[in-house]
């Protein structure tokens, strides 16, 4: 049965493609408008005059006459409001401010220690005076803040803010969304980080609408963006890849499985493999353990570049295993072990020509921005808020 959308439902739904219209393609006229989004011109006209009051949308200047008078061109008003990003990771949280561009104006890494702490009382207080800071970094705007993203490493329904769990931290069936709505005075939303990651991939790559975010760090994730529209699947947990056996007699992991994808191509596998190559510089992973093993590799240390080359052919395998199911138009590569993406990406590339269907072994691995997960947060707090509508496309 078709849902019926009444008058004002469709004016916003408009409203929103009208404002998508300007931000992707300023400078622009409203006649370009109208004929970019099919509306008409008495829609079109009407709605940027409500965007202008808004202080949205700016008049600036005048185009190329076709014939007649010159039109007035429009542009996307990105500092008229702001959104909080906050990406939280087993060893740090990192927060940015982003105005309603996407552009960053405030950034801020902070170490996690949760030595001997009530983990979701830790939590909750970390990500509210981070928050509360990048809130407060924000300069004097129109509207102000919109609302918080908060990128959790994990299993997260978005639709209700549940933490299914978060294996690598030990919590499990926590409502963490309502404890923090409870602190703000903002809407807040909570998602996966790889999906928070693969939200900012498309942002900053919007002609490449199939896409694959890996999140490799501690533990592994995959965020999916299909048709430019992140996909979560039925119970929002779409992507788990970390969590899909490679080896069915394997190690045990922290999800209760063995042999996961995860156990042998995160940050603790590089540990295991460094010891097995006769390196014993490193005793535990820390905030900078990957940029370390990097630096030795790069000093000509033969066991730290082993280590990685068999990190590589086993990251390799489950990209090659996404591909295969998936075939992405490109493979983001993200999370802390990027920072080793060109010791990686050889292996990477030979995993995907052995362990792949030919038709996808040209898939380009490419290495995501390094705040994309913070970023993709704070983008889909703008989604939600700005455009109110389930991420208007192109």
């Amino acid at each position: 049965m078709a849902q019926r959308i009444d008058a004002s439902t469709m004016r916003q739904l408009n409203k929103a493609t009208v404002l998508h219209c300007v931000r992707a393609r300023s400078p622009i006229s409203r006649i370009e408008i109208a004929e970019t989004t099919g509306l008409n011109k008495a829609t079109v006209s009407s709605l940027v005059d409500e965007l202008m009051d808004e202080q949205f949308v700016v008049e600036v200047g005048y185009g190329h006459s076709k014939g007649g008078r010159k039109p007035i061109l429009l542009e996307f008003n990105a500092d008229a409001a702001f959104t909080v990003g906050l990406d939280v990771q087993i060893t740090h949280v990192t927060t940015t401010l982003c105005n309603a561009n996407g552009t960053v104006r405030w950034a801020h890494t902070v170490p996690m220690d949760m030595g001997g702490t009530d983990v979701q009382e830790h939590l909750l207080a970390l990500i509210t005076a981070q928050a509360a800071n990048a809130m407060a970094a924000a300069p004097p705007s129109p509207h102000g803040v919109l609302g918080i993203g908060i990128a959790l490493p994990g299993m997260v329904n978005f639709h209700n803010g549940h933490v299914y769990m978060l294996p690598n931290m030990g919590v499990v069936d926590w409502d963490i969304r309502s404890a923090l709505m409870e602190r703000f005075r903002v809407p807040v939303f909570v998602d996966n980080d790889a999906n928070c990651g693969a939200w900012a991939a498309y942002r900053m790559n919007p002609t490449t609408k199939n896409l694959v975010y890996i999140s490799a760090g501690i533990g592994i994730g995959a965020g999916i963006v299909i048709g430019g529209q992140l996909y979560r699947g039925s119970r929002g947990v779409a992507g788990e890849y970390g969590h899909t056996t490679i080896v069915a007699m394997g190690v045990r992991c922290t999800c209760g499985n063995y042999g996961c994808w995860e156990r042998y191509a995160a940050e603790e596998s590089l540990l295991c493999y460094l010891a097995e190559n006769g390196v014993t510089d490193f005793q535990d992973v820390e905030e900078d353990f990957v940029e370390k093993v990097v630096r030795a590799a790069n000093k000509g240390n033969h066991g730290c570049v082993q280590a990685l080359v068999t990190l590589g052919r086993f990251l390799g395998i489950g990209m090659a295993n996404i591909a295969n199911t998936l075939n992405p138009d490109a493979v983001f590569f993200g999370g802390h072990l990027s920072h080793a993406y060109k010791y990686l990406l050889p292996q990477l590339k030979s995993s995907m020509d052995l362990k792949s269907v030919q038709p996808v072994r040209e898939t380009p691995i490419l290495l995501a921005n390094s705040d994309s997960v913070a970023i993709g947060a704070a983008g889909i707090a703008l989604a939600e808020t700005l455009y109110q509508s389930d991420f208007v496309e192109n």
